[in-house]
C-alpha cells in the first residue's frame, strides 16, 4: 500500500485527486499540507497539515512518511483568493517542496506545468516555471513526471477524460471560428482523472529503510 502527500488542495484539481486517492484501495495513507485547513473533509486514512511553506524544513517528518509527492501548486492551478504573495506559488515553493522531498527519500515526484509552447515565451511566469521543472528534473528522481496544462477551471463532469474534452474543444472552435486551445483551460476534473490514472499505471516504489545506530 502506498503513501502519498498532495501539496496544492485549494484548487479544482487537489480536491477532486484528494478524492479518488482517498477512495482507492492503492493508497493506505494521505497527506496535505497547506497554509490554512481549507476544506473541512475527515477520513481515517487523511492526516492534515497547516504548514509554514517558508519554512518548510520545520516539517521534514511529514515528507519522511511519504513515497510519492503531488505537486499541484502554481498561481494557474490553485484558488488565489487570499493569497499574500502569489509569485511564490509559481517558483519559491514547489522548489522548496521538491528539495526537501528529494532529501527525505521520496522516490515518486508529479508536478503540473504548462505546455513547452507556454515555457518557451518571453512571459515572466513562463520562464520561472520552465526554470522550476528543469531543476527538479535534474534532481534525479527516480520517478519524476510532468501533467501539461496552461489554466485549470471548475470541474465539468459531463464530459471526460482529456481526448473527450479535446474533441469538444475543438468542435466548440469550429462553431465559433476560433481555436480556444484544448491545454489552455482543462476542468479541474478531468486534469485530477488523469493525475490519477498515471499514479495507479505506475509501480509501487518503496522509500529506503533508514539503519539505527
Amino acid at each position: 500500500m502506498r503513501t502519498a502527500l498532495i501539496v496544492g488542495i485549494t484548487g479544482h484539481v487537489g480536491k477532486r485527486l484528494i478524492d479518488k486517492l482517498l477512495n482507492s484501495r492503492s493508497y493506505r495513507r494521505l497527506h496535505s499540507i497547506s497554509r490554512k485547513d481549507h476544506r473541512k473533509i475527515k477520513n481515517i486514512h487523511l492526516v492534515k497539515h497547516i504548514v509554514d511553506f517558508d519554512n518548510l524544513e520545520a516539517h521534514r517528518d511529514i515528507f519522511e512518511q511519504v513515497e510519492e509527492v503531488f505537486c499541484l501548486v502554481g498561481s494557474a492551478y490553485v484558488n488565489m483568493n487570499n493569497q499574500d504573495e502569489p509569485e511564490k506559488l509559481d517558483y519559491d515553493y514547489p522548489i522548496h517542496v521538491a528539495k526537501l522531498a528529494k532529501s527525505s527519500g521520496v522516490k515518486r515526484f508529479l508536478l503540473i506545468n504548462p505546455t513547452m509552447n507556454k515555457l518557451n515565451s518571453s512571459d515572466p511566469v513562463m520562464q520561472k516555471r520552465k526554470k522550476l521543472e528543469d531543476e527538479i528534473q535534474s534532481m534525479g528522481f527516480e520517478d519524476f513526471h510532468v501533467i501539461r496544462a496552461n489554466k485549470v477551471t471548475a470541474s465539468k463532469h459531463w464530459i471526460t477524460p482529456r481526448k473527450k474534452w479535446m474533441k469538444f474543444v475543438s468542435f466548440l472552435g469550429e462553431l465559433i471560428g476560433k481555436n480556444p486551445g484544448g491545454y489552455n483551460r482543462i476542468p479541474g476534473n478531468i486534469l485530477a482523472d488523469e493525475i490519477f490514472s498515471w499514479a495507479l499505471s505506475r509501480p509501487e516504489i518503496k522509500k529506503e529503510e533508514k539503519l539505527s545506530l
